[in-house]
């Protein structure tokens, strides 16, 4: 049960209930005053993201349980910025950046504006389950306060659309993902036969951090892979059905595996439960397979186990490398991190009454 505490999106029960981890929309806008981010200058970037700020932590649309805060981040040392990478706050390629860059963010951390990112504003919004509508008009009111906001505006063409540095963003800007948790797909090897059914409708299927990254705990991002020519609803829409197609695949094989397989399906499931709870050293890779075994079994009641203090998912995000360190309030080498995953797991996995 959740506490009286606010919990952040990913702490949410409805993350546990399906296929479906989150829904994930994100704008993508530039101001027609400065140059791209990869050609402004930090003072004309730093003024852009006190500007946009401004907008948003001002605006009463926001305020209350919002509470939108600044940072400005063009100082920060990596290691701290890496638990908001691995939350899905912000991004690698913000992460990794050199110059100004910021972040404006709600507390409970579903909604969140990167600034000078790979394009002046990245408006995100990020809800647990498969409400996708929900997510866009969150991220579309904050789209409508910066846009109305003083004298700067959007980058726009009339036959294009919105502009921005990567040419698959131009048109609405707009791109839309679900992530997914797919164990039976990954393991049996089908993922790689469902790419070329997505990709004839410009659905990506990407890993757990986006572009570029890998699949860890089995869990994957689908979204589309370009925004002009099409509609916002039209791009939702084509998300959902590609998606509720991906999910009926992995129903259908956990179906068939589970009836020729079950007994042995429920040793592997309860063999990675009895590691987690008396494990002394836990590496990261092992510690999200083990954690996907577990919410399968929970999920399609495989497994009569008293349910983690936390989502599944809430302890697949802390467990990675910056949260850990996090968590622990200290930096750690692989060794540390190894053992405090490991205790820290097994007191989260400790039974609740």
């Amino acid at each position: 049960m959740k506490n009286d505490k606010i919990c952040k999106w990913y702490e949410s029960e409805k993350v546990d209930e399906g296929i479906i981890i989150s829904a994930r929309v994100r704008l993508a806008r530039n101001f027609e005053k400065y140059h791209f981010p990869n050609k402004i200058k930090n003072a004309d970037a730093t003024d852009m993201m006190e500007q946009t700020a401004r907008a948003v932590t001002s605006a009463k649309k926001v305020r209350g349980s919002d509470k939108f805060t600044y940072t400005d981040m063009t100082n920060e040392n990596e290691g701290k910025l890496l638990p908001l990478m691995e939350r899905h706050v912000i991004s690698h390629h913000l992460l990794k950046k050199n110059g100004a860059k910021g972040i404006i963010l709600s507390g409970f951390e579903d909604k969140s504006i990167m600034l000078n990112e790979e394009d002046h504003v990245r408006i995100q919004s990020i809800f647990p389950g498969d409400n996708l509508e929900a997510a866009f008009e969150a991220a579309n009111k904050l789209d409508d306060i910066i846009e109305k906001h003083g004298d700067n505006k959007y980058a726009f063409d009339e036959q294009f659309g919105y502009l921005t540095a990567c040419p698959t963003n131009v048109g609405t800007g707009l791109r839309v993902s679900l992530m997914l948790h797919l164990p039976v797909l990954e393991r049996l090897g089908f993922i790689s036969k469902i790419l070329p059914t997505l990709s004839k409708v410009n659905v990506a299927v990407r890993g757990i951090h986006g572009e570029g990254s890998d699949s860890l705990g089995s869990i994957y991002q689908i979204s589309n892979q370009c925004s002009i020519g099409k509609t916002e609803q039209e791009l939702l829409h084509t998300l959902k059905g590609m998606a509720d197609w991906v999910i009926k695949q992995e129903k259908s094989v956990r179906d068939k595996h589970f009836s020729t397989y079950r007994l042995a399906v429920q040793d592997k499931l309860y063999r990675s439960y009895g590691v987690l709870t008396n494990c002394r050293r836990l590496g990261l890779e092992e510690g999200m397979k083990l954690l996907s075994d577990l919410r399968l079994g929970l999920t399609d009641g495989l497994l009569d186990i008293p349910r983690p203090q936390k989502t599944i998912y809430a302890l697949m995000t802390e467990i990675q490398p910056g949260s850990l360190c996090e968590i622990a309030g200290r930096v750690m080498n692989k060794d540390e991190r190894h053992a405090f995953r490991a205790e820290y797991v097994r007191k989260q996995m400790a039974i609740v009454w």
